[in-house]
C-alpha cells in the first residue's frame, strides 16, 4: 500500500508527499529496530536476574565448603602438632607420661585430614561455554568471577600435588599404627592400635609430620584465599541483585 501511493506521488511529481512517505518508512523502520532491541533488552535483564540468583546459590554453596575445609586443615595442624609433641616426649625420655590412648588415636586419624576443594561456580561454567558472560552488566563482577574460577583449578591441581606427596610420606604412619575398617559403622575407619615406642624411635615419621604440616599449611592458605575471592564475587553478585550481603561471622575460620 504505502509503495504504490509512494509511486503515485512519483509520477505526479508531487515531492511533499514523496517526503513525507520516506519520512514515514524511516520512522517505521526506527521504531521497529528500537522495539526489538527493548525487547533483546528486556530478555537479557530477566536472563540477568536468573544467573544472579543461581550464582548466588552457587556461592552461598562453594563458602560453605571452603569454611569446612578449613576447620577441617586447622583440625589437622592442631592434631599434628599433637601427635609430634607426644612422639617427642616419647623420644626424649621412655618415661615420659602418655598421652590420652583415645584422643592420640583421633589425632592420628586426623593428620592428613581435608576435603576435596571446592570447584568452580556451575552457573559461570555454563555462562563461559554459552557465550553468555556479557549478559552481566557489571564488569568488575565479571573480573571477580574469572577470578575464583582460575584460583579454583589452580588449587584443585595443588591439592592433587600435596596429596600425592604426603601420601608418598605415609609409609612410617601405616606402619606404627593398626587400622580397623566397619563399613556398618558411620566412621567407617578408626585406629585400633598405635606403636608410640616405634615413633619415637623412626627418624622417618618425624620427616613425615614435617611433610604434613606443610602439606595442610599449604591447602589451608590455598583455601582461604579461595574463600575470600568467593566472597568478593557473592558480594558483587548480590550488590547486583541490590541484596545487601550479611556479615561473615567472627568466629568463621576465614577470620
Amino acid at each position: 500500500m504505502l509503495l504504490r501511493r509512494v509511486i503515485d506521488h512519483v509520477r505526479a511529481q508531487n515531492w511533499l508527499a514523496v517526503g513525507i512517505d520516506f519520512v514515514i518508512v524511516v520512522v517505521g523502520v526506527f521504531m521497529g529496530l528500537q522495539v526489538q532491541e527493548w525487547n533483546q533488552q528486556r530478555t537479557d535483564r530477566a536472563e540477568e536476574r536468573a544467573y544472579l540468583e543461581r550464582l548466588s546459590s552457587d556461592f552461598t554453596r562453594l563458602e560453605r565448603q571452603l569454611r569446612s575445609a578449613l576447620a577441617l586443615y586447622r583440625n589437622s595442624v592442631e592434631a599434628i602438632a599433637f601427635v609430634s609433641r607426644a612422639v617427642d616426649a616419647r623420644a626424649r625420655s621412655d618415661d615420659a607420661p602418655a598421652p590420652d590412648a583415645d584422643a592420640f588415636a583421633d589425632a592420628l586419624l586426623r593428620l592428613s585430614g581435608g576435603a576435596l576443594p571446592a570447584g568452580r561456580a556451575a552457573t559461570f561454567v555454563e555462562m563461559v561455554s554459552s557465550g553468555e558472560l556479557n549478559i552481566l552488566r557489571d564488569a568488575a563482577l565479571r573480573d571477580a568471577l574469572i577470578a575464583y574460577d582460575q584460583h579454583a583449578q589452580i588449587n584443585r591441581e595443588a591439592w592433587r600435588s600435596l596429596r600425592d606427596e604426603a601420601v608418598a610420606y605415609q609409609r612410617p604412619l601405616y606402619e606404627a599404627i593398626d587400622l580397623t575398617v566397619d563399613l556398618e559403622d558411620p566412621t567407617v575407619t578408626a585406629v585400633g592400635g598405635y606403636d608410640l615406642a616405634a615413633m619415637a624411635a623412626d627418624p622417618d615419621f618425624r620427616s613425615m609430620l614435617n611433610v604434613l604440616a606443610g602439606m595442610q599449611a599449604n591447602n589451608y592458605e590455598l583455601s582461604q584465599r579461595q574463600l575470600t575471592l568467593a566472597e568478593r564475587a557473592r558480594g558483587l553478585v548480590d550488590r547486583n541483585r541490590g541484596v545487601e550481603k550479611p556479615a561473615v561471622d567472627a568466629r568463621s575460620p576465614s577470620q
